[in-house]
């Protein structure tokens, strides 16, 4: 499109002077990709790459109807039946790329090609946009022990574009903005403030200049990283007229060096330069140095301590694991071999005295249950223990039985002589119920039966071992009363057992 065409079309859209308006431009797009993108896509967060770190942005995006006309103002975003779209729809190419020249200095450029832009009255066309250059300086940084990151940021943008395209600004222009953010372990977050200046100038009855510029981001960290944006802008040289504002989700796929894309949503306000929505894919290539270890020297070796004296000389304190060839306790037997090293004991127990502290006739040291009696046979534990309170007499053996019947197995004539021992030791215990438990294996009448037979073989036994008949009962449970699971070979054979109940004591 040529100068004279253009002046045309603005002059019927702003209803102005068709000489005047011919001359007049300026920059329509307001989103710019972050170049560094260490959190969001959109908006910094204060966080420089380390030095030598190149990062390389190729991006395609389309805005829908970003400029409208209501009668002589300039306005975005809106649609109905009379507003007219100057830009209906606008297809950008953006380029960026971002290195870091030594620590927390970043340098950086953008530029945007429009590869297409249907207007309401004229026919598409394409053009370069404005292109920047910019500068990042990191002062505060959470990797050098800072509780927030913090960088100063500008950027200049020439006089330079396609003026058909709206798409160049009238004069040059900078913007200058503070970053603050945090990493706060899975996700990271951003918000940008900063003051966009350039001359103003008046196009139609909307004034086009000097900005506040801001936004804010939440982004997550990691291979797969969703986010969530908001952009936002205001006038401040003279310009009463709507706000600026994008809510922009996005979503990045890093693998490597590779980082895929995408990033989109809805235009809030009415400002010039508000898209009714807007969509953005790309990718970029992140180069970023290998960290370098620096080896410290090694410090010099202290002198040797004099050397302590011998634990294990006449005279001298020590432990027996000091002196291991001494024999501490004069018992014969070496410290290194001694059970004991501090009693006097005897060989054949280690160096240790002979105790028997539940007087079973057992020696500690060979008594598995030191401190309850019992007999030798069973390694000094009892086999049947009363407790009154759970009103049972407990046995910490099974009565065997052979399979299927009611006959004892003769290995259980120790603990029956047991169990007599003790009920005759315990006259108080005037009645006890034998009790006859099965598993669940074949049917309920015959294991109740068994139960019961093996219930009164046990009463015939303790009869037999000088227990009082009357003092006894017999009672077949069969497997109603199980202690564990019959599903499982080990818990049939729990359920399969005997066991003594106290009915009553005097």
């Amino acid at each position: 499109m040529n100068v004279r065409r253009l002046g045309a079309l603005l002059a019927v859209a702003l209803a102005g002077d068709a000489a005047a308006q011919a001359a007049t431009t300026f920059e329509l797009e307001r989103l710019q990709l972050d170049p560094a993108a260490r959190g969001s896509l959109v908006v910094g967060n204060g966080e420089v790459a380390p030095a030598g770190t190149l990062r390389a942005v190729l991006g395609a995006e389309r805005q829908h109807r970003s400029l409208v006309r209501l009668g002589d103002d300039l306005l975005g975003r809106r649609s109905g039946d009379h507003t007219a779209a100057l830009v209906e729809d606008r297809d950008t190419l953006r380029l960026v790329l971002d290195y870091v020249v030594v620590p927390r200095v970043e340098l950086y450029g953008r530029a945007n090609f429009i590869m297409s832009q249907g207007q309401g009255l004229q026919a598409a066309s394409s053009g370069w946009g404005v292109p920047s250059v910019g500068l990042r300086l990191g002062a505060l940084q959470q990797s050098s022990g800072a509780p927030f990151n913090l960088a100063v940021a500008g950027e200049f943008l020439p006089s330079w574009g396609t003026r058909s395209l709206f798409a160049r600004p009238e004069n040059p222009a900078g913007f200058f903005r503070l970053e603050l953010g945090r990493d706060m372990g899975n996700h990271t977050l951003g918000i940008e403030g900063g003051y966009y200046l350039t001359d103003k100038q008046v196009v139609g009855i909307r004034t086009v200049g000097k900005e506040i510029r801001y936004g804010v981001a939440l982004a997550r960290k990691g291979i797969l990283r969703p986010e969530i944006s908001y952009r936002g802008a205001v006038g401040v040289d003279g310009d009463t007229g709507p706000a600026y504002g994008e809510v922009l989700a996005g979503l990045r796929v890093n693998v490597g060096v590779v980082e895929v894309f995408g990033l989109g949503g809805p235009g809030l306000f009415n400002r010039y330069g508000t898209p009714q929505w807007r969509a953005l894919v790309g990718a970029a290539l992140r180069f970023e140095p290998k960290e370098r270890k620096v080896e410290e020297p090694a410090p010099a070796p202290a002198p040797p301590p004099p050397p302590p004296p011998d634990p294990c000389a006449p005279g001298q304190a020590h432990t027996p694991d000091q002196c291991p060839d001494l024999d501490d306790d004069g018992d014969g037997v070496l410290n290194k071999d001694d059970a004991c090293p501090t009693e006097k004991g005897l060989p054949e127990l280690n160096g240790c005295p002979a105790k028997d502290s539940d007087g079973d006739g057992v020696p500690d040291h060979l008594d598995k249950c030191p401190t309850e009696p019992g007999p030798a046979e069973n390694q000094g534990c009892p086999r049947v223990v009363v407790e009154k309170e759970a009103k049972k007499v407990e046995l910490r053996e099974k009565v065997q039985f052979d399979t299927g019947k009611a006959t004892i197995k003769p290995e259980s004539n120790g603990l029956l002589d047991e169990i007599a021992k003790v009920l005759t030791e315990h006259a108080e215990i005037s009645r006890v119920v034998i009790e006859g438990h099965s598993d669940s294996t074949g049917g309920a009448a015959l294991n109740k039966r068994l139960s019961q037979a093996r219930a009164d073989s046990v009463v015939t036994a303790l009869v037999e071992r000088g227990v009082a008949k009357e003092r006894l009962s017999a009672k077949g449970f069969g497997p109603s009363r199980p202690i564990a699971s019959n599903d499982t070979p080990e818990g049939r054979e729990a359920n399969r057992r005997v066991e003594i109940s106290i009915a009553q004591t005097e």
